[in-house]
């Protein structure tokens, strides 16, 4: 009875052993699913978006601007943000700007002047006594009626990489003129080809995607866990692993690489109604010699054949015997590989200040051109380099004034070729 009870309550077509929890269940319409995948694409953001909130309530990380917002005095100003440098830079070496406060509205008939660049720009090693500051006492001087607001916005160590960044965060800020001077840092600088200071000369859509996500603190986080390198500053000796010959393939990235950030920030300028004034850069000739040289292919022995010469005419010169010393320097050993020529660095700079010796300023240029060029420590601006900002000065708007700093620094030096006349160093 109990038996024939259960089988009159099971449901038709129900296996009296199939529960009702084992049927198939209905198959999710269209919507459903599309509501599904959605959900599952906006659970990781939403997480990683409370990730980024939690980590900017705590005060983690840093503001990526080049200036900050600050009420000083009961006015609104903007000053420079000392944190800047992190967004290029390791923790422990990151560069920070000049000190910089103004107002983020000009006062009526004020002329505001933004200076880009890198230390030469900046004014190092006394930025006193740099370009911006020069620039405003000449024109207070020369103008005594006018008001002038020269801001320094340049800083040391950094390349065209990081002025487009701080070109953007000036553009809306009235500049009546940009005056732009860099070049020097392209390949040791932030993704350069030598650079000491992470990837080396990636692509720019690389490079661009890294800076935009640098602005969360998520990702400076994550960043700042995997640094590694120096824990402090060492100047030009922290490259000395990271030579580029002129003829590697990353100096040619470099130089496209700097075309377009310069094209990118003399662009911005214009569209935000900015005289833009640009400059070819000047670098110490003479007096500078090459920072690190490599022969291009020698063999044992005439690697040791090249040092006894070398040394030898290094004597002869410091005795002023210059025809003799350039007799010997010109028969050191040199190399081929490839069809190129040696491209020993200062060889080229000793023939040079031989031939300044002896009277010859035209061959003496052509070498010093080269010792530049060969240089593998390339902390200065070279031909290449020049040569981009030549060309972006004829090429793009009727705006732009190119200044040709190069030519005008050698024809007010001795022979023709600037040396510590008009330099600190090897840029300053």
């Amino acid at each position: 009875m109990g038996l024939l009870a259960f089988g009159a309550l099971k449901r038709p077509g129900q296996s009296k052993f199939s529960p009702d929890i084992a049927r198939p269940r209905r198959p999710l319409t269209p919507r459903q699913r599309w509501a599904f995948r959605i959900i599952a694409l906006l659970m990781p953001l939403l997480l990683l978006a409370v990730v980024e909130t939690f980590l900017r309530m705590s005060g983690y990380g840093y503001p990526t601007g080049f200036f900050l917002k600050q009420r000083v005095n009961g006015r609104d100003v903007l000053t420079d943000n000392r944190q800047f440098g992190q967004r290029f830079f390791p923790r422990a070496l990151a560069r920070t700007p000049e000190p910089v406060i103004f107002s983020a509205h000009k006062a009526p008939g004020t002329t505001r002047i933004f200076v880009f660049g890198e230390s030469a720009a900046m004014g190092d090693p006394e930025p006193a006594f740099g370009l911006p500051r020069m620039l405003q006492a000449m024109l207070e001087l020369k103008f005594p009626s006018n008001q002038f607001e020269v801001i320094n916005v340049a800083m040391t160590a950094i390349n065209s990489h990081v002025i487009r960044e701080i070109a953007k965060d000036c553009a809306p800020l009235e500049g009546d003129v940009w005056i732009i001077y860099m070049g020097n840092n392209e390949v040791v600088g932030p993704f350069g080809g030598g650079t000491i200071f992470g990837r080396q000369a990636p692509s720019l859509a690389f490079i661009r995607a890294t800076l935009w996500l640098k602005h969360f603190r998520l990702v400076q986080l994550l960043t700042s866990l995997g640094e590694r390198g120096p824990s402090e500053w060492g100047g030009m000796e922290m490259f000395l692993k990271q030579q580029v010959g002129r003829n590697d393939p990353r100096v040619t990235k470099v130089q496209q690489h700097f075309q377009k950030n310069l094209q990118d920030i003399v662009r911005a300028g214009t569209d935000a109604g900015a005289q833009v004034m640009f400059s070819t850069v000047a670098v110490n000739l003479r007096d500078c010699p090459p920072f690190a040289s490599k022969h291009h292919a020698l063999k044992q022995n005439e690697s040791s054949q090249f040092e006894r010469t070398f040394a030898e005419g290094l004597e002869l010169a410091a005795s002023n015997r210059f025809a003799e010393a350039h007799a010997t320097f010109s028969r050191a050993p040199r190399g081929t590989a490839g069809g190129r020529e040696d491209e020993f660095a200062e060889l080229f700079f000793h023939l040079a200040r031989c031939e300044i010796g002896l009277g010859q300023p035209e061959r003496a240029r052509t070498n010093f051109h080269f010792a530049r060029e060969f240089d593998r420590l390339r902390f200065r601006a070279d031909e290449g380099i020049n040569a981009v900002i030549r060309v972006q000065g004829f090429t793009e708007h009727a705006l732009e004034k190119l200044v040709d700093a190069e030519k005008f620094f050698a024809a007010a030096s001795s022979n023709g070729i600037p040396g510590s006349e008009f330099f600190y160093e090897h840029v300053h």
